[in-house]
């Protein structure tokens, strides 16, 4: 068991942590609906609670992924911890839309921290061949977490009676969680070898910039977290408008499709390795081939959401929930591809940026705006029609990184021997 823990704690502890972090963004979506009554709220203002936390993440995912990097990575995850938990006790305890938009704000840091901090420490764990599947594990903190939050919520919801309550008790795996940190072994990003000083790192954060891959994949997963987060946002909220079912009802049938969609970093991890062994553009590929086939995926989800009978739509909604969830890893993966080592979790945030910027962080609202101006009700599924858009682009920027992605990485892979090899003549 110790054993265990020295190999692989850093990834059991890092994705226990985005379970919990995802726990909380999906609880929210479940318990919208009382939500938004017992506070008033329109269409809008409760897609604006959802998209609050993406939104301020372009302001601090940077800043977050060079502390992570430069001041290490468990003192970095144990501050942040206290502080999401913190911000998730605020929601459950907030009184209006004022305070509650100032308490989702504040577990935007943990989203800006244990993403690209756990994407970092976890592929500095394993070898590089084994990347992609280990990403995957990691990437299963999404669909896991996204269950275990609706169906959590809307259980908690149905047996308390208030939307509150699950907010309250989150707070609880985030203690434990903080106190598991401080037994985890961190990972020299090589800056203190280097002996380099912080205004030269930042340039060479700076040149990031001038990375082809890293631009173009962060307009890539812009377009995809549209329809992520849309997803993940407003499903909940769709089947209770369709089918008339209540929250936990409708949390339950939620939570069996994201936990299907378990399955989706797995097979897509493992997908790119295979066909990365046998070409040089493999996880480019295999990413794009996947949002290809979740384009589909969405048109005909949202397309016959309440039009055909529920068991229908909920075995539509697995299919769905397991490709929307499949292309996680192969994009973070990609990004680790074609960086330095020293830059890792700074790369990751400067990519979220990129992300969320770009219109992931727009998903949830962009579409209860729609929805509002289409008439509310059932005009939600008129509105999620804007995810095949968005996938039917998201495709075509993947494709576009099959032609940057291999002289990035062969790139980046002769900067690192060289410089391992000064570091060994200058230890010499």
């Amino acid at each position: 068991m110790r054993a265990f823990l020295r190999s692989h704690g850093v990834l059991v502890v890092v994705t226990a942590l985005y379970v919990a972090n995802f726990m909380d963004r999906s609880a929210i979506a479940v318990v919208l609906e009382p939500m938004k009554l017992d506070l008033g709220l329109t269409d809008a203002q409760a897609g604006l609670v959802q998209s609050i936390l993406l939104m301020c993440l372009p302001l601090l995912l940077v800043p977050s992924s060079l502390a992570l990097d430069i001041w290490g990575r468990k003192r970095m995850f144990v501050l942040v911890t206290i502080a999401w938990s913190l911000g998730t006790l605020g929601t459950g305890l907030a009184t209006g839309f004022a305070l509650l938009l100032v308490a989702r704000a504040v577990c935007s840091l943990g989203e800006a921290s244990f993403g690209s901090g756990g994407t970092s420490w976890v592929s500095m764990t394993y070898a590089p061949e084994r990347r992609s599947r280990m990403l995957g594990i990691f990437g299963l903190a999404a669909p896991l977490g996204m269950a275990l939050g609706t169906f959590g919520g809307g259980m908690v919801v149905s047996l308390t009676g208030s939307w509150r309550t699950p907010f309250l008790l989150l707070i609880v795996p985030g203690v434990i969680l903080a106190v598991s940190l401080l037994f985890l072994k961190d990972y020299d990003s090589g800056v203190a070898d280097d002996k380099r000083r912080l205004s030269h790192y930042l340039t060479e954060t700076l040149a990031l910039f001038r990375n082809r891959t890293l631009m173009i994949i962060g307009l890539a997963t812009a377009a995809y977290c549209y329809v992520k987060f849309s997803y993940q946002g407003w499903v909940p909220t769709m089947l209770v408008r369709s089918y008339g079912l209540d929250c936990m009802q409708a949390g339950h049938l939620f939570t069996l499709m994201v936990l299907a969609g378990v399955i989706g970093p797995l097979v897509g991890g493992v997908l790119a390795d295979r066909r990365q062994r046998r070409s040089p553009v493999g996880r480019p590929q295999t990413v794009a081939l996947l949002l290809c086939a979740i384009t589909l995926s969405k048109a005909v989800f949202y397309g016959l959401m309440g039009h055909i009978p529920l068991s229908a739509i909920v075995v539509l909604g697995v299919v769905d929930s397991i490709l929307t969830m499949a292309p996680i890893p192969v994009y973070f993966s990609i990004v680790q591809d074609v960086v330095p080592v020293r830059l890792k979790s700074t790369a990751v945030g400067l990519f979220g940026t990129i992300v969320f910027l770009g219109g992931g962080a727009w998903g949830p609202i962009a579409v209860g705006a729609l929805s509002d101006w289409l008439g509310g009700g059932t005009a939600i599924n008129l509105a999620m029609q804007s995810n095949v858009i968005a996938a039917i682009l998201s495709a075509f920027f993947f494709f576009i990184i099959c032609r940057t992605y291999v002289d990035d990485k062969r790139r980046i892979e002769a900067e690192e021997k060289a410089r391992r090899a000064a570091i060994e003549a200058t230890q010499a």
